[in-house]
């Protein structure tokens, strides 16, 4: 009876291959499902980032559509008159430094008209924004990230001239933005404690932000996928309709002079080290690195002239990008 009971046992129970076959059907069936699962959770990452970009860009273009319409003749009369240019001129020149101060994707766009880092010219957002240059070369794929968010919800005020017109700009509103794609970085050496929000996509990626990218236009192989509808000329600059910057004094590396009573002040050259290529068509470029989470591009905070125009670094790694120009 005994002996019956333990073979029945055995014949009830299973053998090491039939368990290796049912661990088998198993694997089998998880990966069928994570395969079918995959492709969905992609195109749903796709989505959200597409989503965040599309909201985040209407503040962008509300505030290009404002430095547009400013009217700053006042303070291009004086301009003008102090440098012997035209008024045309002076007021391109005008809104190219209100535009960048709305707009930054470097430290250096908040510099003010002299490039100088803590002068009276420099943008209102410029004391707000605690990083020090010694920290350019940390987390230097977040700087952009970090730049435009805090002048995106904090940088309503700009000015152009030291101590002119104050002009007010578009916010975002910060608790609009789904904070799955907000994140804090540290990267304040002088003050480690300190943390920055930053947009990030749904990979986790920092989205990159491109106030000038005219390098990906000479490059315009590759910039149709990352820039959908240019128009058919490409040498129109958004702020210089006219091109009347393509005039001298400002090419060839020509300075601009302001020097109200106070004080003087000498301009950054306006060439591409600082701008843009003249006569060049741009537009605010917000950047995903999509899928592969490989950019393919220069950073926007590359320190070596014109990297920070959106040099295209490797082509096979732009092509899944997002960006607020494929809209």
């Amino acid at each position: 009876m005994h002996k019956r009971r333990l073979s029945q046992l055995h014949h009830n129970g299973f053998t090491l291959v039939e368990l290796l076959v049912v661990i088998g059907i198993i694997a089998l069936l998880t990966t069928l499902a994570v395969m079918a699962i995959a492709p969905s959770l992609e195109n749903a990452k796709i989505a959200a980032t597409k989503a965040t970009i599309a909201q985040i860009n209407e503040v962008i273009q509300q505030r290009m559509d404002a430095i547009q319409q400013m009217d700053v003749s006042a303070e291009a009369k004086k301009l003008a008159t102090l440098n012997s240019i035209n008024e045309k001129q002076a007021a391109a020149f005008l809104r190219t430094n209100l535009y960048r101060q709305a707009l930054p994707q470097r430290l250096a766009d908040l510099y003010g008209i002299d490039g100088s880092d803590g002068g009276n010219d420099d943008a209102p957002l410029r004391s707000i924004l605690t990083l020090a240059p010694t920290d350019i070369n940390q987390n230097q794929s977040y700087q952009s990230s970090v730049i435009l968010y805090l002048a995106l919800t904090q940088g309503s005020q700009l000015r152009a001239l030291p101590g002119g017109k104050s002009y007010r700009v578009p916010i975002l509103d910060a608790d609009s933005i789904n904070q799955k794609y907000v994140t804090q970085i540290a990267f304040n050496s002088s003050n480690p404690t300190a943390t920055f929000s930053a947009f990030i996509d749904a990979w986790g990626e920092p989205l990159r932000f491109y106030n000038f990218p005219t390098r990906l236009i000479v490059d315009s192989a590759h910039v149709k996928s990352l820039i959908v509808g240019l128009p058919a000329t490409i040498n129109t600059d958004p702020m210089d309709p006219l091109g009347v910057l393509s005039g001298s004094p400002l090419t060839s590396g020509g300075n601009l002079i302001y020097a109200p009573p106070s004080s003087s002040l000498t301009a950054r050259p306006f060439d591409i080290e600082n701008y843009h290529d003249l006569n060049t068509y741009y537009i605010p470029l917000l950047v995903s690195a999509g899928p592969d989470q490989s950019l393919g591009l220069k950073e926007p905070t590359d320190s070596t002239s014109p990297n920070h125009l959106g040099v295209v670094e490797s082509p096979a790694d732009i092509y899944d990008n997002i960006t607020n120009r494929q809209q």
